[in-house]
């Protein structure tokens, strides 16, 4: 999987492909990156609704066989560790 982020002005800010561990039917995949100096997105009224464009590729052997693009704004995240591969839908079992 290739991941790419450009900047407003279509500058790289970031890139990596990283080899996929997948299973029959759906898979999630997380991976840590680290943008040097990120320009932080704001909410209305807050500052600057600074994007990143984001850019998935897959890969086959080399080649590209899908894409994914989407802007995403930046804020400090972080992750916790869960119990293993994730097989289900985050809010499955979840009601009203």
């Amino acid at each position: 999987l290739q991941i790419e982020l450009t900047d407003a002005q279509g500058r790289p800010a970031w890139a990596q492909t990283v080899p996929l561990d997948l299973v029959e039917g759906r898979n999630w995949i997380e991976h840590p990156l680290s943008v040097a100096n990120p320009k932080l997105w704001w909410p209305n009224g807050m500052g600057d609704p600074n994007q990143y464009r984001v850019r998935l590729t897959l890969l086959q052997n080399g080649v590209a066989v899908d894409h994914l693009g989407f802007d995403y704004g930046i804020r400090t995240i972080t992750t916790r560790p869960s119990a293993g591969r994730r097989t289900t839908e985050r809010w499955d079992d979840w009601q009203y």
